[in-house]
């Protein structure tokens, strides 16, 4: 006799995320970078989308910096950015303490 869904003896199965970056998520944040940023390091929020369609794929493309976007993805996930200019900026970061202060 099978198993019927939540009875008990039903395995729960989770399945890791794969990242999906884009090439025009690269071709934004240079964009960004250029025009906008130039030399500043300061946190920029974006979003990864993602659907229950059974693929568990989060993509990351040029709409990730958009806080609305036009994708047709049921779910996103937030994240933040943050573009450093330096090797000595990455080794002066305290990533978890200076960074979510």
């Amino acid at each position: 006799m099978a198993n019927s869904p939540g009875s008990p003896g039903t395995i729960l199965n989770f399945i890791p995320f794969v990242s999906s970056i884009e090439p025009t998520f690269w071709y934004k944040l240079s964009e960004i970078k250029l025009d906008e940023d130039k030399l500043k390091e300061t946190p920029r929020p974006i979003q990864g989308y993602f659907n229950h369609n059974g693929s568990c794929r989060l993509y990351i493309n040029s709409s990730s910096f958009s806080s609305t976007s036009s994708e047709s993805f049921d779910h996103f996930a937030e994240g933040t950015l943050l573009n450093l200019n330096s090797l000595e900026s990455n080794e002066k970061l305290s990533f978890g303490v200076e960074f979510f202060s």
